[in-house]
């Protein structure tokens, strides 16, 4: 092998959001075992932007869904000439049919993360957890033998504010301890993991009796006409910011943000990696499942319903027909996290 010093690595991790800005502690232990390595990441062209201001990466290998056997050849061709040689660590964190292809060939050690799939099997079928481990803990564990430990600050999703300065800001700024915006993620991809939209307005008026502050309603196109409604039957200040922002606009708002209240979902992600405090809703999936806010304040609400978790990513509908996951949380419920978590009174 070449020099360890000068090594050459690869990461794959295709999708989704939040997946993929899970990997950035170990983008960053690896940069610290090897401060002159050359890394490059391999995802799905629609996120590529979490990773473009990344300083500890040198390319992003952009992957399209819609490539045909002709397509992958080329892109791979293109990944070799780049690069000049193979990678000395190739680094699968996806571990599916279609990062196994683009990996093949392409380095000279090959390094895969178990999926702990009997955690997740356990989980919804015996509703008891095996193991359980949080994801970036999982992601770890594949490079533990050539990185750095893992250490303490927490997710990094760079800006060009943070390039500017050199420096990543969420972890230098102090941490703001009044509410005067609220950001609200409304949405997610699975229904069973979405509150209920009326539960959501409820909740803004009483935000606003409580602390009088601005409300910003993040999500897609897809999810605009949630947003529409949440603000429609709600006397707060609200913005309606779904599907107007890119996901480097939207980082930009969060940060002017006291406050993440959300789903299970990506712009979760996005928060903890911009350390603002979260209360994170959780409905049909639970927190043994590896995907709660990493390294961040946060606290999670949800119920002991027998049922839960039906699925380790969510469905489109609720298999009980009852949804009491979701149903049994209240706004209440949220006030009483948002106080404990500021450690103020309602």
């Amino acid at each position: 092998m070449k020099n360890i010093e000068k090594i050459n690595i690869l990461i794959i991790r295709l999708s989704s959001i939040g997946d993929i800005i899970l990997t950035s502690p170990i983008i960053r232990a690896l940069k610290n075992k090897y401060p002159d390595s050359n890394i490059d990441f391999v995802c799905q062209d629609n996120y590529s932007s979490l990773l473009e201001n990344n300083p500890h990466l040198r390319n992003i290998y952009k992957y399209s869904r819609n490539f045909d056997y002709k397509s992958l050849l080329d892109f791979k061709s293109k990944i070799i000439s780049s690069n000049n040689d193979k990678y000395n660590f190739v680094i699968d964190l996806q571990l599916n049919r279609r990062s196994k292809s683009i990996k093949k060939g392409l380095g000279y050690k090959y390094f895969n993360y178990n999926k702990n799939r009997l955690n997740k099997l356990s989980l919804v079928y015996r509703k008891k957890a095996i193991n359980p481990i949080h994801v970036t803990q999982l992601y770890y564990s594949a490079i533990e033998s050539i990185a750095n430990p893992l250490d303490d600050l927490g997710l990094e999703l760079w800006t060009k504010k943070d390039i500017a300065q050199n420096n990543y800001i969420p972890f230098i700024i102090e941490k703001k301890s009044s509410i005067k915006k609220i950001a609200i993620a409304p949405g997610a991809q699975h229904y069973t993991k979405r509150w209920l939209p009326e539960r959501f307005a409820e909740l803004c008026d009483e935000l606003n009796k409580s602390y009088n502050p601005e409300i910003y309603l993040f999500g897609s196109k897809d999810e605009k006409d949630v947003c529409d409604f949440i603000k429609n039957y709600s006397n707060a200040n609200i913005k309606n910011l779904a599907g107007e922002t890119s996901i480097n606009e939207t980082i930009e708002l969060i940060d002017e943000c006291d406050l993440m209240i959300c789903n299970d979902t990506g712009l979760m992600h996005i928060a903890a990696a911009r350390q603002l405090p979260i209360i994170a809703i959780f409905g049909s999936t639970v927190t043994e499942l590896g995907f709660t806010p990493y390294k961040t304040n946060h606290i999670i609400i949800q119920k002991p319903i027998e049922c839960r978790p039906c699925s380790h990513i969510g469905l489109s509908k609720c298999p009980k027909k009852h949804f009491l996951c979701m149903k049994s949380i209240t706004a209440t419920d949220i006030l009483v996290g948002i106080s404990k978590l500021h450690n103020f009174s309602i």
